[in-house]
């Protein structure tokens, strides 16, 4: 259900919403990715105050795990574990597009890992250091 209500959200988001370059993330993305991080955040069994405080460079295995929950609740993952690159970039939300399609088309080639947790990480870490400024952990 959450996967249907993200892909929704972000298909459905008025182009008219703009974001106010001192607010990133937008208050209204995080609002609408609230349900999903709550889930992730359970099903995982990750405090918060461990993601408010995350570094990308700790590499901390649950938190990996979270992220891994969250790209497949938000239909960025198959769960096979498979990276849809094509869909991420097929179905932005508007007011970020550009952001989201350059990022993850710098992505693209990131190692590979047999853990999906890691895989995902691979991944955020590959965004994170394309553009610092823009990445977050929602």
């Amino acid at each position: 259900m959450l996967q249907f209500v993200f892909v929704l959200v972000v298909v459905c988001v008025s182009t008219q919403t703009t974001v106010n370059a001192e607010e990133y993330p937008p208050a209204e993305l995080l609002e609408m990715l609230q349900p999903i991080h709550d889930y992730c955040a359970k099903e995982i069994g990750v405090s918060e105050d461990v993601l408010k405080n995350y570094d990308i460079d700790t590499k901390d295995h649950n938190v990996m795990c979270y992220m891994m929950c969250f790209m497949k609740q938000s239909n960025w993952m198959t769960m096979d574990g498979e990276i849809k690159f094509d869909f991420i970039v097929a179905n932005p939300w508007e007011p970020i597009r550009h952001i989201i399609i350059a990022n993850v088309n710098k992505c693209r080639d990131i190692e590979h890992d047999e853990d999906e947790c890691v895989l995902v990480y691979n991944f955020a870490k590959c965004i994170h250091d394309v553009d610092e400024e823009h990445w977050f952990l929602p």
